[in-house]
């Protein structure tokens, strides 16, 4: 099993939440803080975005979706798949800006 899917597991019992696919789901989209999120793919119903969020000290990545329409990604036909979580690491980049005065 995926270390990271194992600690989210593990995470929700100490809280005693459910543990189901749809339960870690939840709890990334509900619990963990918003660090960056990408599309990956824009289909008709929906766009598959690639969310960063952080959990206590972890980071995990993971796949997910807005729809474009009213409909719910679910109830559009986007299911979440487990196995597109990983923990990912922070790396910090310097951006050098020119400013002219």
């Amino acid at each position: 099993m995926n270390n990271i899917k194992q600690w989210l597991i593990e995470y929700n019992q100490s809280k005693g939440w459910g543990t189901t696919d749809a339960d870690l789901f939840e709890t990334l989209q509900e619990c963990g803080k918003l660090v960056s999120e990408e599309t990956i793919d824009s289909r008709r119903h929906w766009d598959e975005i690639e969310k960063v969020v952080k959990i206590e000290d972890k980071y995990i990545s993971y796949g997910a979706a807005y729809t474009t329409g009213d409909l719910s990604p679910r109830e559009a036909g986007w299911e979440f798949d487990i196995n597109t979580i990983q923990e990912v690491f922070p790396q910090e980049e310097t951006i050098t800006k020119i400013v002219y005065k």
